[in-house]
């Protein structure tokens, strides 16, 4: 093979003093082994954190060339990252609940916990066991004021949800299934 051109330094070399690449055309690096230990392995943190801050800088002013960037290394390694993302789950699944419900209801894990305790692990309305159920409770919220209510079963969540939280109509239903299940 011929020799190659650095980038950095334009000298021309053979393929030898070039690290390999696979995601080059030539199958080798741009920058010589040199240049590659002189720019991109700066021993000191000054020179790491000035190269930080500018590529931090460049990500900043080229939101869409780096949205691009992050969307064609997902596609060339989906399985692989797909795959990381479904351990990560298994393995924290407490964790990722927990950051859930912060994120919703501004609510922790341990503060969850003591509402469920608190309940005795039961529904408020209907008083099905979180056993019975087979999952945990919801947590039941004024979607106006954000204000936490209480831990629910699905179904009673769903359907205070599909009675617009409501009282008026969850009274209105009432009489209507006292008034025709007879």
């Amino acid at each position: 093979m011929t020799n190659l051109q650095c980038n950095a330094c334009k000298g021309e070399f053979s393929p030898s003093c070039f690290y390999k690449s696979a995601t080059t055309t030539r199958g080798y690096q741009y920058k010589c082994k040199a240049c590659v230990s002189l720019y991109d392995k700066s021993p000191s943190p000054e020179a790491r954190k000035q190269k930080l801050k500018k590529l931090n800088e460049w990500r900043a002013n080229n939101p869409d060339k780096r949205k691009e960037q992050k969307r064609r290394h997902y596609l060339k390694n989906k399985d692989k990252i797909d795959q990381q993302a479904k351990d990560w789950y298994h393995n924290n699944k407490e964790r990722y609940y927990g950051n859930t419900i912060k994120r919703k209801y501004g609510l922790t894990l341990n503060e969850y916990n003591a509402l469920r305790l608190e309940q005795d692990y039961k529904c408020a309305i209907c008083g099905d066991h979180e056993e019975v159920v087979g999952k945990k409770m919801y947590v039941d919220h004024n979607h106006n004021t954000k204000k936490i209510r209480k831990l629910l079963c699905a179904k009673c969540n769903v359907g205070i949800g599909m009675l617009k939280d409501s009282a008026e109509v969850l009274l209105k239903a009432a009489q209507y299934l006292q008034e025709h299940n007879g």
